[in-house]
């Protein structure tokens, strides 16, 4: 595909699942951007990045944050890298996307912030849920008011050991490291989180949280459960498990006027009073994460909000820190500092 003129020519940190198989795929298709650099700190990983995509590859963000000619950066490395290297490309001058989650503390979220108002550069974070068919369609049927005003919410995501964390001859896979900042609450559990403050008009305000490794490994959970009860009383319950043998419904609302329930595949509601409720089924809406890139376009070239901003990423470490505090002390916490 020709790029358009002026397409921003982007740097992919991290050639693994998400670096490669997500983002330098798209780059390399789109016309708004031209990838023009790889990086990552496997050999082999670069090699096969290279040949996939015909770009310079590097081993080292340095390398990559020196070249002159590139305005992005993406990085999608282990989380525990993400705060460190976002913040060495805005002090490079470069734009950034962070895979989610952002980081890993509200501190350091708040540092971020204040260096994408120092440097003048827009750091956007991949909220890729956002743009899912199940969860649009839920969105658009709670804006009309067909559920009525929602009070209570389940949201439960189960993936296989094997899609989660898969298993190489080498290492341990890192989402399974506590050092690399694994753990399914900090991956799954995170784009729940933000599924949920997206669709709930009201300030969390008590959190409880447990997180429990009982299948694959013992140094961080692979079994995530954290209980969100809002201001105006909505209670919300999120669960993220490598672990469980049998699906359960991804969604179950309730409001005043109806309830709802389905996955990615279906969503199935009841509206109205009593004996005179009715099925509805709302027709699906077209998921594509892509919409994310063309927002980020727009922001970078246009001055456009970000539609995830970096307060609501940050809300969403504020949540994600105080279930693992909970989880640790065995009860639920307030939530403080939620802006």
């Amino acid at each position: 595909m020709a790029k358009a003129t002026g397409a921003i020519k982007t740097g992919v940190i991290g050639a693994g699942r998400m670096g490669a198989g997500f983002h330098a795929d798209h780059l390399a298709r789109t016309r708004k951007f031209e990838l023009t650099a790889i990086c990552d700190t496997d050999d082999a990983v670069l090699a096969r990045a290279k040949r996939r995509f015909k770009v310079p590859t590097y081993a080292s963000l340095e390398e990559v944050l020196g070249q002159a000619d590139v305005e992005l950066v993406v990085i999608a490395t282990p989380t525990i890298l993400h705060a460190e290297q976002a913040m060495l490309a805005l002090r490079a001058g470069k734009h950034v996307v962070v895979e989610a989650p952002l980081c890993l503390t509200a501190r350091d979220a708040d540092a971020l912030a204040s260096a994408t108002r120092q440097y003048r550069r827009k750091l956007a974070v991949f909220h890729r849920h956002r743009w899912d068919s199940d969860f649009l369609t839920l969105h658009k049927t709670l804006q009309s008011d067909k559920l009525g005003a929602v009070f209570a919410l389940q949201r439960r995501v189960s993936v296989s050991a094997s899609a989660w964390a898969p298993a190489t001859d080498s290492q341990t896979p890192w989402r399974l490291a506590r050092a690399a900042g694994g753990g399914i609450g900090y991956d799954w559990g995170y784009h729940l989180v933000d599924q949920v403050l997206q669709l709930v008009p009201s300030e969390p305000e008590i959190i409880f949280g447990d997180a429990q490794a009982r299948k694959l490994t013992t140094e961080v959970d692979d079994h995530f459960t954290c209980l969100i009860r809002f201001r105006n009383r909505t209670l919300a319950l999120l669960e993220a498990s490598a672990c469980a043998r049998a699906r359960a419904a991804s969604w179950s609302v309730l409001g005043t006027k109806g309830s709802l329930q389905g996955d990615e595949r279906k969503l199935k509601g009841e509206a109205g009073r009593d004996a005179h409720a009715k099925e509805f089924v709302p027709r699906m809406a077209k998921g594509d994460p892509a919409g994310f890139y063309a927002n980020l376009h727009k922001a970078i070239t246009t001055g456009e909000e970000l539609e995830v901003t970096l307060g609501q990423a940050r809300q969403v470490v504020l949540i994600i820190e105080a279930a693992y505090r909970s989880s640790r002390i065995g009860c639920a916490v307030r939530l403080t500092g939620f802006e």
